[in-house]
């Protein structure tokens, strides 16, 4: 509403005419230089005043697609919580210019619903112009303000999106189209304007049509109107000429009756000789206003329609999750995290029966939105959920030392390096694409969202903004350990009956001090080195080889290892006996699509192996902004130095005399190479 209004002020209302049938500015007025849609669009070149004489185009339909991208775009620039407030002030500084933009533009397709606009027909309200004796002002106007509670706004409905693929391809499409549907060339070829009615012959159409004349008493026509005529004893007949107006976007003919009217001094001027004189008055303002205003909302709201029609679908990748990092590496609070998102990004945007494509030189971006917690450890002991943690004191705000005030809190956004948009980004089945974060996604995210962000043409748009977002989940926590050392380490004839915890390397010392076994490495054999393989479908479609609905080996049993069908995890998990591994992963917040855990056991004589399918868990640790709550979705228990789920911790922490389970790094292969060919084995 601000920018609809601010448009009028200064010289920029010198810029508001169009001539559609030339495609000219007005020929009339030395001080207007641009046309309505070359001002508007500024689609023709930028347009910045010249050594301080004239305005500058900042609110342009241009502006506003450079003011959303970077409303979407702008990185915070460090977790520093004064920088992230700037940031985020400024993408919402940003989003303002957006909407104020465009409330500039929309102005102009307004003005093209009154015909002085696009019929070289100069006026002014301003009292300069009265001082000066130039230009009057619009008759139009005044009487339009005046019927504002009683104006017909609706009616019409917006002209975009439209059945027609080829109807409003452009923005310059709402002024003036190929086929005469823009509401400029709607309203020149239908109404006339105080100076340009039928007597001046300044434009071909409409036309005088003899045939079209209606006569009205002007006590009929005052009776009951609002408002009221100035003076109810008026007498008379008014003679009206009408014209059949035509829309050729909806492909309508509607009479309009009072189209114009014989000026009160017209009897005498022909008696003189001279020709008839036409006039225009609030019958006739009222009649146009009936196909004008519903017109110039029903475009107005089909040019934003258009601004923000970019529509893309975010969608698991091959690998089935979005990202994996190893927790041993990536554990550090703040600058650990995802370096390397993926996903698949699919162009919906609809026109006609089809899509308008996304095409070269248009590039992709991928944004993390998100809130950080502060109570974070590697060991997992600062997670929502974890012994004694209060998310409520965990979530950083704007400033630390407030109360907790979620509109304080700091959202933070990180931007991927941009990817070339590929081709099947149109097609029903598109590519995974890596986007890669020179600032990673913090390991303590929470709350955190996907965007993806497009830039390019669109269609026949050159340079088009859209954006998609996901919600997906905060960083999940997979780990593993060997079991075996809950049963057997801590009962192992060899161990002391002490409480004192030993080291594997201590106990196996014992061990072969004892004569159980001869090395290390036997120590090690009777005990099974295991390790846990994990494989994701995108979709909820079974992976080949292992449906559990039709397998080539049963779930659950265990199987000797040349049997196993091909397989190429996105991670494996590594469980020497005293360690655990553990990566973290993210996904979708309600895991729908297929997963496979493969558990391989290489002992002394056998090698053996067995698999479990199904959808695995995901954090979800997003506060609800409805109620101001967060139910973290997990809770943790600590067991031997690693926090598991507390039905767990009762088992792995268990035993009295066995030393804290160490890290092992796991191994992850994401982006992975050829998830779904290889050969067979972990």
């Amino acid at each position: 509403m601000y920018g609809a209004n601010f448009e009028d002020s200064g010289s920029r209302s010198l810029n508001h005419f169009f001539n559609p049938i030339t495609g000219e500015r007005i020929p009339a007025s030395p001080f207007i230089n641009y046309t309505s849609p070359d001002w508007a669009l500024e689609d023709k070149g930028d347009i910045s005043s010249t050594l301080g004489i004239g305005p500058t185009q900042d609110y342009s339909y241009k502006d506003a697609r450079q003011y959303l991208f970077d409303a979407l775009t702008k990185s915070s620039t460090g977790i520093d919580p004064d920088s992230v407030k700037i940031a985020r002030q400024l993408r919402e500084q940003k989003f303002g210019l957006v909407f104020q933009s465009l409330g500039q533009v929309i102005h102009h397709v307004q003005d093209m619903a009154q015909p002085q606009h696009v019929r070289n027909d100069a006026h002014c309200d301003n009292p300069w112009c009265h001082t000066i004796r130039k230009f009057n002002e619009s008759l139009y106007e005044v009487k339009t303000n005046e019927a504002n509670l009683t104006l017909p706004y609706s009616g019409y409905a917006p002209v975009y999106p439209n059945t027609d693929a080829s109807a409003f391809n452009k923005p310059r499409d709402f002024w003036v189209e190929n086929r005469f549907r823009g509401l400029a060339e709607f309203t020149n070829l239908n109404f006339v304007s105080a100076g340009t009615n039928f007597d001046t012959n300044l434009f071909y159409s409409p036309q005088r049509d003899p045939a079209k004349v209606t006569q009205m008493n002007i006590a009929a026509l005052c009776a009951n109107r609002i408002p009221a005529c100035p003076n109810p004893n008026l007498s008379g007949i008014i003679t009206f000429y009408g014209n059949d107006v035509r829309d050729n976007n909806t492909g309508q003919t509607t009479r309009n009756p009072y189209a114009s009217s014989l000026s009160i001094f017209s009897a005498d001027l022909t008696k003189a000789g001279w020709s008839e004189s036409y006039t225009l008055n609030r019958f006739n303002f009222e009649l146009a206003q009936g196909f004008l205003i519903p017109r110039a909302v029903g475009y107005s709201a089909g040019l934003l329609n258009f601004f923000f029609r970019g529509k893309m679908e975010i969608s698991l990748p091959d690998e089935g999750v979005y990202g994996v990092v190893d927790h041993t590496v990536e554990k550090t609070i703040d600058t650990s995290g995802f370096r390397k998102i993926r996903l698949k990004v699919k162009n919906i945007t609809p026109r006609g029966t089809g899509i308008e494509p996304m095409t070269a030189p248009g590039k992709l971006r991928a944004v993390a939105k998100f809130h950080r917690n502060t109570c974070y450890q590697s060991d997992l002991s600062g997670e929502y959920g974890a012994p004694g943690r209060d998310w409520t004191t965990c979530r950083r705000k704007v400033e630390p030392s407030g109360p907790v005030d979620l509109d304080d809190s700091v959202q933070e956004i990180i931007v991927s390096d941009e990817v070339d948009v590929p081709a099947s980004v149109n097609t029903a089945s598109p590519e995974s694409l890596t986007f890669v974060f020179p600032t990673p996604i913090p390991i303590n995210a929470t709350d955190l969202f996907l965007q993806v962000v497009y830039r390019g043409p669109l269609g026949d748009e050159t340079d088009a903004v859209a954006v998609a977002t996901k919600d997906i989940s905060e960083p999940t926590y997979q780990y593993f350990y060997d079991v075996h050392d809950q049963y057997m380490y801590p009962h192992y004839p060899q161990v002391s009956s002490s409480s004192q915890p030993y080291t594997w390397t201590q106990w196996c010392d014992q061990a072969i001090a004892g004569g159980s076994v001869s090395s290390p490495a036997e120590c090690n054999a009777r005990l099974w080195p295991a390790k846990r393989a994990f494989k994701f479908s995108p979709t909820s479609a079974a992976i080949p080889g292992w449906d559990p609905a039709n397998p080539t080996i049963p779930p659950g049993e265990w199987t000797d290892f040349s049997q196993q069908p091909v397989l190429k995890p996105v991670f494996t998990l590594f469980g020497p006996t005293g360690s655990y591994s553990r990566v973290a992963y993210l996904t979708d917040p309600v895991p729908t699509n297929a997963a496979i855990l493969v558990e391989d056991w290489n002992g002394p004589s056998s090698h053996i192996f067995y698999w479990l399918g199904g959808t695995f868990r995901a954090a979800k640790n997003q506060v609800d902004r409805a109620t101001g709550t967060l139910t973290p979705s997990h809770t943790w228990a600590l067991a031997r130095g690693l926090y598991v789920s507390p039905s767990e911790a009762q088992f792995i922490g268990a035993p009295t005399n066995v030393g804290p389970l160490t890290p092992k790094a796991s191994d992850v292969d994401f982006p992975c190479a050829s998830c779904t060919g290889g050969p067979g084995g972990l």
